[in-house]
């Protein structure tokens, strides 16, 4: 079987009238950046509440930038403060 099959055959396999997270996950995780670059590190919480969006897309687009080593989740008592790290800032 081609690639190009491959690769339309797992574009079909959402059912119709779904559409993808990939979208929505990266607009919010660009928020995320943003966020951070203007107001430092900040706990999750507040994150969450500041972008108004869905908490489970926040917190999963979180979930890739800290994958991705943009961000990073620290522990502090009971909460996760969110602190942006310098190779986000980088011009690629």
């Amino acid at each position: 079987m081609s690639n190009t099959k491959r690769a339309s055959r797992s574009a079909d396999a959402r059912p119709a009238g779904q559409s993808s997270l990939m979208t929505p996950l990266g607009v919010v995780a660009g928020e995320i950046l943003v966020y951070l670059e203007e107001h430092g590190a900040t706990p999750l919480k507040r994150v969450v509440r500041e972008l108004e969006g869905p908490a489970a897309l926040v917190t999963m687009a979180v979930g890739f930038l800290i994958r991705e080593g943009l961000v990073r989740g620290l522990q502090h008592g009971f909460e996760v403060v969110l602190e942006p790290l310098a190779k986000a800032y980088q011009a690629g």
